[in-house]
C-alpha cells in the first residue's frame, strides 16, 4: 500500500508584531509617494507653469539622498547648493556664476537642500519670489557693493555681467528649475496668522509644494522599511542586529537624542564595535 504523506506548511512568521507591521506598511505608503514624487522630477520642464518644487518632511528621512539619487540615477545636471547658513546675497552670487555660463537651449535644476535661513526675512522672501514668479529673474535694485564684496572674484565678474547702468543687479533664472528640500513646512492658507506667514504662503504658492508629514508611529515605519528593505544598511549585518536595532528605536522614541535613517546606521555602527554587547551600549549612548 503506498504511503500517504501529509504536506506539512509552515507559518510564515514576522519578525515586528501585528501593530508594529501595520506602521511599516503605512511608513512604506509614505515612502512610495516619496520616491514617486522624485521620479516625477526628471519630468519637469522649464516651460511648465509651475517647474519649481518645495518638499518637505521631518529631518532624518532621507530627503536629500533620495533626491540625489534620482538626478545621478537619471544623469540630470544639477546644482547642489547647501543652504544652511546660506544668505540670500550667497545665493544670489552662486546663481549669477550658473547663469552666465548657460548655454543657449540648455536649462539646469538647483537643489537647494535645507533652506530653512532663506525663510525668515521679508526681504530674502521677496527676492525668492520673483526668482519663482511669471517674471523669473533675480531683482537686486539696491547698492551692490555689499553683495561685491562678499562675492570671490569668479562671482564678482559674474555679477557685472548682469549689473544695469543703474548699478542695479537683473539676473534671468527662466532656465533654472529649483528643487528646495526643507524640515519647515510653509503655511497652507489655513494656517496663515502673522505677516511672514502671508508671505510664506505667497512662497509656496509659487511651488508645487510636497507636505511629508508624518506622526510618530509612521515615522517609525518609513524609517524601519529602509533599514529593512534597503542598502542603508550593510547585507553583512544579521537581519536580527537590524530588527532589534528598529525595536529599540520603537520601544524608546520618546528618550531618544535623535529618530533618524542616520540614528539607525549610528546604532549599527556600535554593534560592529561591540557585536557581544551592543544593546547595553545604545541604552547607555543613545538614550537622553
Amino acid at each position: 500500500m503506498a504511503r500517504i504523506t501529509k504536506k506539512v506548511t509552515t507559518k510564515k512568521t514576522t519578525p515586528f508584531s501585528t501593530e508594529l507591521m501595520g506602521y511599516i506598511k503605512e511608513g512604506q505608503i509614505a515612502r512610495k509617494k516619496f520616491l514617486d514624487l522624485s521620479e516625477d522630477l526628471k519630468r519637469i520642464s522649464p516651460k511648465d507653469k509651475f517647474p519649481h518644487h518645495y518638499i518637505y518632511s521631518q529631518a532624518g528621512l532621507g530627503k536629500s539622498h533620495t533626491v540625489k539619487t534620482t538626478f545621478e540615477k537619471a544623469k540630470i545636471t544639477n546644482y547642489d547648493i547647501f543652504g544652511a547658513g546660506l544668505s540670500i546675497n550667497g545665493l544670489i552670487n552662486r546663481l549669477a556664476v550658473i547663469v552666465m555660463n548657460l548655454k543657449k537651449n540648455e536649462h539646469h535644476y538647483i537643489y537647494l537642500e535645507d533652506c530653512t535661513s532663506l525663510l525668515r526675512k521679508e526681504e530674502d522672501l521677496n527676492i525668492l519670489k520673483n526668482i519663482l514668479n511669471d517674471e523669473r529673474c533675480i531683482s537686486y535694485n539696491k547698492n551692490p557693493s555689499r553683495i561685491l564684496n562678499d562675492a570671490t572674484p569668479t562671482q564678482r565678474e559674474a555679477l557685472k555681467h548682469f549689473m544695469s547702468n543703474s548699478n542695479g543687479i537683473r539676473i534671468p533664472t527662466d532656465k533654472l528649475i529649483f528643487i528646495l528640500t526643507s524640515n519647515r513646512k510653509l503655511p497652507t492658507q489655513d494656517e496663515i496668522r502673522t505677516k511672514i506667514d502671508e508671505d510664506l504662503y505667497a512662497l509656496r504658492s509659487r511651488f508645487n509644494t510636497f507636505d511629508f508629514y508624518m506622526n510618530p508611529s509612521i515615522m517609525w515605519g518609513y524609517i524601519t522599511d529602509v533599514i529593512m528593505n534597503t542598502n542603508a544598511v550593510s547585507k553583512s549585518i544579521p537581519q536580527k542586529v537590524k530588527i532589534d536595532a528598529c525595536q529599540f528605536m520603537f520601544d524608546n522614541w520618546s528618550s531618544l537624542n535623535e529618530r533618524s535613517i542616520r540614528f539607525v546606521q549610528k546604532m549599527i555602527e556600535k554593534y560592529e564595535k561591540y557585536p557581544k554587547e551592543y544593546i547595553s551600549k545604545w541604552e547607555s549612548e543613545f538614550k537622553k
